[in-house]
């Protein structure tokens, strides 16, 4: 006999990893976690930004994730610049938003002349805005 939780389990678990991705820039395997300026990237839950200028930004949970986010430019998806954010190369700074931790899978769109960054700190969701990317 099958039960609810095993076919709950069997219905959900393709769906959940499903959503879950990775992002990696590197033709080398790291000894150790990236710091800013080196020649990969390596980044969960990670998410582009075409801007309307069309260059590309990337962000996205990095080992470094309790003190923001980081950003990297690109103009064609395959060579990236940075992390280029306007504080040290974060986009977004613990100290200056809201959480004190566990900055997760932020997502940016643009309305207007506002660029949002949704993500999760300290277990919560939250929304930051900013005038550029």
């Amino acid at each position: 006999m099958i039960s609810f939780l095993s076919v709950l389990m069997t219905a959900l678990f393709p769906a959940f990893f499903a959503g879950s991705s990775a992002f990696v820039i590197d033709s080398q395997p790291a000894e150790s976690s990236p710091q800013p300026g080196t020649d990969y990237i390596y980044l969960a839950d990670p998410t582009i930004y075409c801007d309307t200028d069309g260059a590309f930004y990337l962000y996205g949970t990095s080992p470094h994730a309790d003190e923001g986010f980081l950003c990297y430019r690109s103009s064609d998806l395959c060579h990236w610049e940075g992390p280029v954010g306007a504080c040290d190369g974060y986009a977004l700074v613990r100290d200056s938003v809201f959480g004190t931790c566990g900055f997760w899978a932020p997502q940016v769109y643009r309305s207007g002349d506002t660029y949002y960054m949704a993500y999760t700190a300290s277990e919560q969701i939250a929304v930051a805005t900013s005038r550029s990317p």
